[in-house]
């Protein structure tokens, strides 16, 4: 972390206060600020970051390319997940070759959680597991792993600034909801403060903020989590996340890691007439999807879904059939109801949304066909073999 600290410095990360540790997180972060995971994270350079394969696994990519000297990335899978993390993680002549392991945006099993524990004090303490997902929070036992599904409102509070405040959700009446991306951000500022603070060196947030990923890190945030529709009723957009599937996923961590370090606009001018392009052939692709509402019944609870089958786009499908068929519908044939949540299908597996105050947990209805997610976003993976068995379950196709 050079660009933090000049090369070989070794400082302890906490000021003692008769006999105590004061702390800058009081309680998030505490257990992955200990004193021997500050000094890991102070002299890395060498840094393995596992993360998921979407947008919000994209956004760590960025914020721990401005951090440390090499980064080497493997997106991943809920399916490959396990395999990844024994591969990497749990062979010990591999963790050994890396100075800190970051896994976020996506989780691993117990058993798999459970061989973690078991390592080594030391080589445990290089492991840094950060996740936003509910049906991850069981992990919080873990010394490892932080689960967070909100953004942290006491972030920074001994400086009265706090980060959400960073990432414009002043006057909105809420935290809203932490995304991967935005909490290993808040993470990252929090070691930094420690560090800076010890070497009497600026350690409030205005001073040690990174104007470009406070932005960057805020769009992505609401984009994954939704708020972008459910808190700020799309003052924001998703160019961010339409760009990363138009870019691809290597591209646009290159890109946009270059455009950190240079400060770059977020969105570009040629990002905006690739983005002009492709909203006419996105309009074309949903328009001509066959949208279906259906009855269902799941684990002896009785649904009304609105699903159809696609390959892309997914998200702007859900926006496209929430706009057809809303919450509370009606259609041209004068039929009405309530629509409990959208389902998009695929042959990797089964997407799901809700919307409303009082809408379905759908991150339930995942789980119930191994996956998981959020309460109004969620997902499963299938293989093929098991793709007709889910999918006649799901939409009781006989």
């Amino acid at each position: 972390m050079d660009n933090i600290l000049e090369a070989g410095d070794m400082i302890s990360c906490f000021t003692f206060i008769k006999g105590e540790e004061y702390m800058l997180r009081e309680k998030l972060f505490k257990k992955l600020l200990t004193k021997n995971r500050i000094n890991i994270l102070e002299n890395a350079i060498n840094i393995l970051l596992l993360t998921h394969n979407d947008l919000d696994g994209s956004g760590p990519v960025i914020i721990l390319n401005k951090y440390f000297e090499l980064i080497e990335t493997i997106h991943c899978s809920n399916e490959n997940m396990d395999q990844i993390i024994s591969d990497n993680v749990l062979n010990e002549d591999i963790l050994n070759s890396y100075d800190a392991v970051f896994i976020t945006d996506i989780h691993c099993s117990k058993d798999t959680a459970d061989k973690i524990n078991k390592l080594d004090k030391n080589n445990q303490d290089k492991i840094f597991l950060l996740d936003h997902h509910k049906t991850a929070m069981w992990l919080n036992q873990y010394p490892f792993a932080v689960i967070e599904t909100n953004n942290p409102e006491d972030s920074f509070s001994h400086i009265g600034i706090r980060i959400i405040d960073l990432f414009n959700y002043k006057g909105t009446g809420t935290s809203g909801n932490a995304s991967a991306t935005t909490l290993l951000y808040d993470f990252m500022l929090s070691v930094v403060s420690i560090l800076n603070k010890k070497k009497h060196l600026p350690y409030d947030l205005e001073s040690i903020k990174d104007d470009f990923l406070t932005e960057f890190c805020f769009y992505i945030g609401i984009y994954d989590t939704w708020d972008w529709v459910n808190i700020f009723n799309k003052q924001y957009d998703d160019s961010l996340n339409r760009l990363f599937y138009i870019y691809g996923m290597d591209y646009f961590d290159n890109m946009y890691t270059s455009r950190a370090y240079s400060y770059e606009d977020i969105i570009s001018e040629q990002d905006k007439t690739l983005l002009y392009i492709e909203d006419k052939k996105i309009k074309k692709y949903i328009e001509g999807k066959d949208i279906k509402v259906i009855d269902v019944n799941i684990k002896d609870k009785s649904y009304t879904i609105c699903y159809c089958f696609a390959e892309q786009h997914l998200s702007e499908l859900f926006e496209y059939m929430e706009e057809k068929y809303p919450s509370v519908y009606s259609d041209k044939n004068n039929n009405s109801g309530i629509i409990n949540f959208y389902i998009v299908i695929t042959d990797q597996g089964i997407s799901f949304r809700s919307r409303g105050n009082d809408c379905i947990d759908v991150s339930e209805i995942a789980k119930l066909y191994g996956g998981g997610g959020h309460p109004q976003a969620a997902g499963c993976a299938i293989n093929k073999e098991a793709q007709l068995s889910y999918v006649k379950a799901i939409l009781n196709f006989n």
